[in-house]
């Protein structure tokens, strides 16, 4: 069960207070219902306003490029030679 979010800021855990609070019920409502359900920017960003009026709400659709070294135990071509 993996579900990413990303926020358009610069650093490493940057989330405003709004971001980073309304995240966090995300993973029980999968839980409890079996579907991800408002996991969009457009829904991040409306629920982290919501949290906190005064700070800035950045959620943005972004998919990353594939890990370029991917590895897996099943594919011994795949093994780490020194």
């Amino acid at each position: 069960m993996l579900r990413q979010a990303f926020v358009e800021n610069a650093g490493h855990c940057t989330f405003s207070t709004g971001e980073g609070g309304r995240r966090s019920a995300h993973p029980e409502t999968r839980i409890a219902t079996g579907h991800w359900q408002g996991t969009d920017p457009a829904t991040f960003n409306t629920r982290a306003t919501e949290a906190d009026p005064c700070g800035r709400a950045r959620y943005v659709s972004y998919q990353p490029a594939p890990y370029p070294r991917p590895y897996d135990l099943s594919h011994p071509a795949d093994r780490y030679r020194p």
